[in-house]
């Protein structure tokens, strides 16, 4: 893993200017997105994410609506993020935060409630098919999700 340090005169405009090259990679894949993606990334809905920090772990969460009307008004104008809580076997208790949701794998509720009952150690190939499941009732499969990030099989 490498971690990037900011340092000089300059630490902070450079940090800045990274932030905002992630941010619209994260829009431009969110474009890309098949739109029958988002049927299943709302409020309420579950998800599943890769973090890819030391050997990697998974995080699951539930999207969320803010009970905030400023939260939901910057919401709005970033479609390409969800608000969320998530949980993992890093982190049992759960935090608030945000994710881009070109990053973000649906998967059923039952599945959702099953990860909850492992405390969050659940073994990635599982977690790929609680999400294959989900993407197919809409007609999804994950070559679609890598097409979109210019992978081809």
């Amino acid at each position: 893993m490498t971690i990037k340090v900011y340092q000089g005169e300059n630490a902070l405009d450079d940090m800045l200017n990274d932030m905002l090259g992630i941010q619209l990679e994260g829009e431009a894949l969110y474009r890309r997105l098949p739109p029958a993606l988002f049927e299943l990334l709302k409020p309420g809905d579950h998800y599943v994410s890769i973090q890819h920090i030391g050997d990697g772990f998974l995080i699951f969460g539930e999207i969320i609506e803010s009970e905030y009307e400023e939260d939901r008004e910057m919401m709005a104008q970033s479609p390409w993020l969800r608000l969320v809580r998530a949980w993992s076997e890093v982190y049992p208790p759960g935090e608030l935060g945000h994710e881009f949701v070109s990053t973000l794998l649906p998967i059923s509720n039952e599945a959702f409630e099953e990860a909850k009952a492992r405390q969050w150690k659940v073994d990635p190939r599982l977690a790929a098919d609680w999400s294959r499941a989900r993407l197919a009732e809409v007609g999804l499969t994950p070559a679609d999700l890598l097409a979109a990030r210019g992978y081809h099989l």
